[in-house]
C-alpha cells in the first residue's frame, strides 16, 4: 500500500472527513480506483484483525483451564503467580474448601494468573498455558490409568486369596476325612477308639495330616471311655468350627 495514500486518508478521517468524501477528493486529485481501493481494503483489514485479536485474546483468557483444575495450586507456581499459589495451597488444606478451590481454578485460573502473573507479552502467556493444559491432561491421565491397575490388582490379589482359602478348606477337608477312616479300621482292630491320633503312627497312618495354617491344629478328643470321639476343624472361609464323630461325619467346607 502506497504509504502517501496512507497518510492522507488517515489524516482526512481524523479531519472529519468520510471514506466517499475521501474517495471522491482521490479521484479529483487524479488517483485512480487501483490505488484507492486497496488502501481502503488494507486499512479496514488492519482494524478488523486488531478488533478480531482483542476478541481472542479475551477468549482464550476466559476459557477453562485443564492445567488450573488438574494441578491446582501448583498451577499457579508455573503461571508464576507464587502469592496465588501460597493462598491456593493453605485453603487447600480445608475440607471443602478446597473442592470449591479446585473448581475455580479450572474456572477463573487463566485470567488471575493473566491479571496477576509476570508476562512479556500475550503470546508468551498463551503458550505457557497450552503447556500446562497438556501436564494437567498428562497427570490426570497417568493417575487414572495408575488408579485403575491399583483397582485391577486388588481385585486380582483378592481373587488370589479367595483361592488359596479355597484350597485351604479343600484340604483340611481331605485330611478329616483321612483321619476319620482310619480312626474307624483302629476301633474296628481294637474295639475302641485311640486316646490320641499319635497312637494311629505308624501301623495305621505313616504321619499325621498337619493343618494347612500353622496354628490351627485339627482338634481330637476321645468320650465315652473310647466308644466315640470328637474331631474338629475349622474352616478358612467361614471362620466355623465342625465337628465330626462316630456316627457324624465333617461335611465339605461350603
Amino acid at each position: 500500500m502506497n504509504q502517501q495514500l496512507d497518510d492522507y486518508i488517515k489524516q482526512a478521517r481524523a479531519a472529519g472527513m468520510n471514506d466517499e468524501q475521501i474517495k471522491s477528493e482521490l479521484l479529483n486529485s487524479g488517483w485512480g480506483k487501483t490505488d484507492i481501493n486497496p488502501a481502503f481494503r488494507g486499512e479496514t483489514f488492519a482494524t478488523t484483525t486488531n478488533s478480531e485479536s482483542e476478541i481472542d485474546q479475551d477468549t482464550f483468557v476466559n476459557k477453562w483451564s485443564w492445567g488450573g483444575f488438574f494441578l491446582h495450586w501448583i498451577y499457579f507456581i508455573a503461571s508464576r503467580a507464587p502469592k496465588k499459589a501460597f493462598l491456593y495451597f493453605l485453603g487447600s488444606l480445608v475440607p471443602i474448601l478446597n473442592i470449591y478451590l479446585w473448581i475455580k481454578t479450572g474456572l477463573k485460573g487463566r485470567k488471575i494468573t493473566w491479571e496477576t502473573g509476570k508476562w512479556l507479552n500475550f503470546e508468551d502467556y498463551r503458550k505457557r498455558q497450552k503447556l500446562l493444559d497438556k501436564i494437567g491432561v498428562i497427570v490426570i491421565v497417568v493417575l487414572g490409568g495408575l488408579a485403575i491397575l491399583g483397582f485391577m490388582a486388588s481385585i486380582l490379589l483378592l481373587s488370589l486369596n479367595s483361592a488359596r482359602i479355597k484350597a485351604r478348606d479343600v484340604q483340611r477337608y481331605a485330611d478329616a476325612r483321612l483321619i476319620e477312616s482310619t480312626l474307624t479300621t483302629y476301633q474296628n482292630d481294637h474295639n475302641i477308639y485311640p486316646r490320641a491320633l499319635n497312637e494311629l503312627v505308624p501301623s495305621y497312618i505313616d504321619h499325621l495330616p498337619t493343618a494347612p495354617v500353622p496354628g490351627q491344629p485339627y482338634e481330637y478328643q476321645v468320650e465315652n471311655s473310647g466308644s466315640d470321639y470328637r474331631l474338629c476343624v475349622t474352616y478358612e472361609k467361614t471362620s466355623q468350627k465342625i465337628c465330626g464323630s462316630q456316627n457324624v461325619l465333617i461335611p465339605p467346607a461350603p
